[in-house]
Parts: structure tokens; C-alpha cells; sequence
């Protein structure tokens, strides 16, 4: 018992010292996974508004493109051959 006494008398300061670095070491990785969950949110966030533009940008693209296509196959003259007739109408 006495052995037991002796050695918690020893050990407990430098227990108490290690405890209460531990509990600094705990306290800097909360706050340091807090600055890195903030930083993957608007990482994130960013990432979204990219996409919503360059997503728009296409849709946008595709319907002029498809707008330019449809008005200039229908307002060209098409050639209808040497006498204007076609296959059927002969």
C-alpha cells in the first residue's frame, strides 16, 4: 500500500501536466476541424455557383446555336435544279 501511495505521489504531477496538454491538443484539433469544415463548405459553395454558370452557359449556347440552325434552314433558298421543277413534278 505504501509502494501504491509512493508511486501516485510521483506520478500524479507529471500525470497532471500530460492531462492538461492533452486537453490543449484537444481544444487546437476543434478548433482547427472547425477552420477546415469552414473552408470546405465554401469551397463547396463556390464549386456550385461554377457549375450553375458553365451548366447555364451551355443551356444557353445550345439554344442559340439550335435557334441559328432551325431560322437559317428555313429562310435559305434551296437550289431546286435546272428547271426549278422537282422529281415528281416531271
Amino acid at each position: 500500500m505504501a509502494a501504491t501511495l509512493a508511486l501516485m505521489t510521483r506520478v500524479a504531477p507529471g500525470e497532471n501536466a500530460w492531462r492538461a496538454k492533452l486537453g490543449e491538443l484537444i481544444a487546437l484539433q476543434t478548433t482547427l476541424n472547425a477552420q477546415a469544415a469552414a473552408l470546405a463548405e465554401q469551397t463547396q459553395s463556390r464549386a456550385r455557383m461554377a457549375t450553375s454558370a458553365l451548366v447555364l452557359l451551355a443551356i444557353g449556347l445550345g439554344a442559340l446555336i439550335a435557334w441559328r440552325t432551325t431560322v437559317q434552314h428555313y429562310t435559305t433558298p434551296r437550289p431546286r435544279g435546272r428547271s426549278g421543277r422537282t422529281y415528281r413534278q416531271r
